[in-house]
């Protein structure tokens, strides 16, 4: 017979921690937790691989979008290092292109690893140099190569403003109407106006996460059923 795993997670910052919850049986005298089934209250960092894997659902509100993913460019940038002064990251690259033409503009890095998403151009960016207004850190400004091949983009939207587009599932575009008119009653007062259109908010919601949900759905006839 299997046994029984039982796991969580938290979320803190952009990462997604996982935890285990740990059902030994502690009596050791000697630790925080001395008593008979102390432990099974903890949970803990994983106790053991597991081996057919974890299966996490769950949604992404992206800050930008690749435009077209046909145009990311192969094997191209080569190191990164701190760009002195300014503690911003820099990227060395091999193809002979004069960055300063798309100053201002935003470039996205694939398989770049810390630093792979998307970066702001800034100013001093010069042939086969890219200067960024991403923040880096550390006081070594060592050229370090990637250590794998690394592909760029430059066909890509940012959400600066207004006027990015999102792209949301059809529920919840409906809901995000219901929310926003839920929030313009409330400013105006008309409290009863705004409880009506965060029902139907959450109503939209939930239909929206109902539709994600995988098994078997039964529906039996009712005494008024159609024969």
């Amino acid at each position: 017979m299997a046994e029984v795993k039982e796991y969580g997670y938290y979320i803190e910052g952009n990462k997604v921690c996982i935890v285990q919850k740990d059902i030994s049986f502690d009596n050791d005298v000697n630790s925080r937790n001395y008593g008979p089934d102390s432990d099974k209250i903890l949970w803990k960092s994983p106790l053991e691989s597991v081996t057919d894997g974890l299966e996490i659902q769950y949604s992404y509100s992206p800050e930008y979008r690749e435009t077209n993913a046909g145009s990311r460019v192969s094997s191209q940038p080569v190191s990164y290092k701190g760009a002195g002064s300014t503690g911003k990251v820099r990227f060395d690259f091999s193809n002979g292109i004069d960055w300063s033409a798309y100053i201002g503009s935003y470039i996205v890095l694939v398989n770049a690893g810390r630093w792979s998403g998307i970066h702001k151009i800034a100013a001093n960016s010069t042939t086969n140099v890219i200067y960024t207004e991403t923040s880096y850190g550390e006081a070594d400004n060592t050229s370090i190569n990637f250590s794998s091949s690394v592909q760029y983009n430059l066909a890509v939207s940012f959400m600066e403003d207004e006027s990015y587009e999102i792209d949301l599932p059809t529920y919840l575009q409906k809901a995000l109407i219901y929310y926003i008119k839920s929030k313009f009653f409330e400013d105006t007062g008309d409290l009863e106006r705004r409880e009506f259109f965060e029902t139907l908010f959450l109503e939209q919601v939930e239909r929206h996460n109902n539709a994600k949900v995988a098994g078997l759905r039964l529906m039996a006839t009712s005494s008024n059923a159609i024969r």
